[in-house]
């Protein structure tokens, strides 16, 4: 085996170990939102890294979040939640090709190309869902203290650069490709 094919090996392993545990930490969070049970069961450093994932930009929540609540923060959450697995299935396809040595190919630019739309159009998507978010869970907050957020930060800008990066990236992929089937017809 390879060099490409053992870090391929490593990073299939990675994609498919996040295909469970992203659902999972998801639904575990929401469950307990904010952070009473995970917190007491697994540690405050878990319960403050679930909360970074799920409810990060959101204001302070200042009372116990009813059923209601949770259910519309998890379905509000399924958004970026959506982009997130989407971006992993097309990250362990690209390197399940690379495993098998499929390097240069018109579907792994593809699938570079997916991935960098699908991050671009998170950080599009970002700033509603945090907005949304943050009015759902402060509705139930004392008057005065009901926020709706909306943030855009360095931190978008970075991930929009590296989006348009990975579909710079995957465009220069295709021509190249294109061009090596050309030159291969002509000799």
């Amino acid at each position: 085996m390879n060099k490409i094919q053992f870090v391929s090996q490593i990073f299939l392993w990675v994609f498919r170990t996040l295909l469970i545990l992203l659902p999972l930490s998801l639904l575990l969070f929401w469950v307990d939102a904010p952070n009473g049970l995970i917190k007491s069961t697994l540690g405050e450093g878990w319960a403050s890294l679930l909360a970074i994932n799920y409810m990060a930009n959101t204001p302070p929540v200042l009372h116990t979040l009813s059923a209601s609540t949770k259910l519309w923060g998890l379905l509000i959450s399924l958004i970026p939640f959506g982009i997130n697995m989407l971006t992993v299935y097309f990250l362990l396809k690209l390197f399940k090709n690379y495993a098998a040595l499929n390097i240069f190919s018109l579907e792994n630019a593809r699938f570079i190309k997916r991935t960098g739309w699908t991050i671009l159009i998170g950080q599009i998507l970002r700033p509603i869902h945090d907005a949304v978010l943050s009015a759902i869970v402060t509705w139930n907050n004392p008057p005065g203290h009901r926020l709706m957020t909306i943030t855009l930060d360095k931190t978008n800008l970075a991930f929009v650069a590296c989006a348009l990066m990975i579909i710079l990236v995957s465009w220069i992929m295709t021509e190249a490709y294109e061009e090596q089937e050309t030159s291969k017809l002509i000799v």
